[in-house]
């Protein structure tokens, strides 16, 4: 009802926009908190009661739960280190007959001449050093 006074005097008067809406903030009910709906199933006359305010928790209030400890790995053997012998090569010495003489077989000559990498298996010098795998 106090709606239509104010468009009647607003219309009879011919206030401007803004003082129409000024008129409008002085004669308006105050802001009515909005009802909640009932519940289904709930009586007419009993009220709903507000939810519940919400609780700011702090991080300080939260459990402190820690990462579990790092597992040791484990550790594995260390590799058995290839064992060699020092051997100065003598006049008329060459890779098969030293794998004959000091593995057992000529033909595994190719294992001296890996673990002697740069050795030129054609031409072995007499003085150098060379290493002989024992395994």
């Amino acid at each position: 009802m106090r709606y239509l006074v104010i468009l009647a005097i607003a219309a009879s008067v011919g206030l401007a926009g803004c003082e129409q809406k000024a008129e409008q903030a002085k004669v308006e009910p105050p802001h009515q908190p909005t009802r909640m709906l009932r519940p289904a199933g709930a009586p007419a006359d009993e009220t709903v009661p507000p939810p519940p305010t919400p609780v700011a928790v702090e991080p300080a209030d939260l459990p402190r739960t820690q990462p579990p400890p790092p597992r040791p790995t484990p550790l594995s053997p260390p590799a058995p280190e290839p064992r060699y012998i020092d051997y100065t090569v003598k006049k008329g010495d060459t890779l098969w007959s030293l794998a004959k003489r000091f593995l057992g077989d000529g033909k595994q000559w190719q294992k001296i001449a890996a673990a002697n990498p740069g050795l030129n298996p054609q031409r072995l010098l007499p003085g150098i050093t060379i290493r002989i795998p024992t395994d």
